[in-house]
């Protein structure tokens, strides 16, 4: 993808100086529906206060998510689920939803009123 180009000349180096030559994947970035992902716009809400910090639930970043409810077993149940691509991919949000939904059925207690 974006380095990909620069791997042959990055390996030259590493043979001519003799030195280890890392395995090497790419993929293309996590692109969830209606979500800014960018660091650089995150940061500006971060430092214009219109969010409490990288942590705030309403921030799309892991300490977000896991302030929001979602614990750490949510959140990789949905990396498993989208899978690593080399293709540009839009999630939709309600798949982290349905994720969430499925490994908390197991666990949570179910009550009727």
């Amino acid at each position: 993808l974006e380095f990909e180009t620069r791997r042959e000349p990055y390996f030259w180096i590493l043979w001519a100086l003799d030195m280890y030559r890392p395995k090497v994947y790419e993929m293309s970035r996590l692109n969830v529906e209606y979500t800014v992902l960018s660091k650089r716009r995150l940061l500006k809400l971060v430092n214009a206060n219109y969010v409490r910090g990288w942590n705030d639930p309403r921030m799309p970043t892991i300490s977000g998510l896991r302030r929001r409810g979602y614990n750490k077993q949510i959140i990789n149940n949905f990396c498993n689920e989208v899978g690593a691509t080399r293709s540009a991919k839009v999630v939709q949000m309600a798949k982290l939803f349905h994720v969430a939904r499925l490994t908390l059925a197991d666990t949570t207690r179910r009550a009727m009123a």
